[in-house]
């Protein structure tokens, strides 16, 4: 029997440490942008969420990684340091695309330290990260994500 995560993301977690839902809201690099995220912790089979912010500046490619990164540091701080099997859940195809190899990683600033963190989380942290894209508003927590990262863009925009 499937649990309510495995029919949201439409396979087994079974493997899985933890599954990540992110979205991120922005629109050019002199704009605010706004993230957020749920992770649940497939052992405990809790959720913890959201984990939100927003920066000044940032385009949307900027905004859908914040997120993420942000829940790997999480996981990291939680005092469990072993490895970690990690499913992102996504509405953005260009980044679970280019997480998973599709794309060609952008080196140029400020993608690239964004994408220097995730691959220090994979070399010197053992995590094992794996991507699916979703349809955007799909589930009830890509929808949070996107209600909460809108919200703390708007926050900066002063809406």
């Amino acid at each position: 029997m499937q649990t309510k995560i495995e029919t949201i993301v439409g396979q087994s977690i079974d493997g899985y440490d933890y599954v990540i839902f992110t979205d991120g809201s922005g629109t050019t690099y002199s704009n605010p942008s706004g993230f957020a995220s749920y992770i649940f912790d497939v052992k405990s089979d809790m959720m913890v969420g959201p984990i939100k912010g927003g920066i000044d500046i940032g385009t949307n490619n900027f905004a859908e990684m914040m997120p993420f990164i942000i829940s790997l540091y999480w996981i990291r701080n939680t005092g469990k340091y072993e490895p970690k099997k990690i499913l992102l859940i996504s509405d953005s195809e260009w980044f679970v695309k280019t997480l998973n190899g599709e794309y060609i990683k952008s080196q140029s600033h400020p993608l690239g330290l964004l994408w220097g963190a995730i691959e220090y989380s994979r070399l010197w942290w053992g995590y094992c990260i794996d991507a699916i894209h979703v349809g955007r508003n799909s589930n009830e927590y890509n929808k949070l994500c996107d209600k909460e990262a809108g919200f703390m863009r708007n926050q900066l925009v002063g809406l």
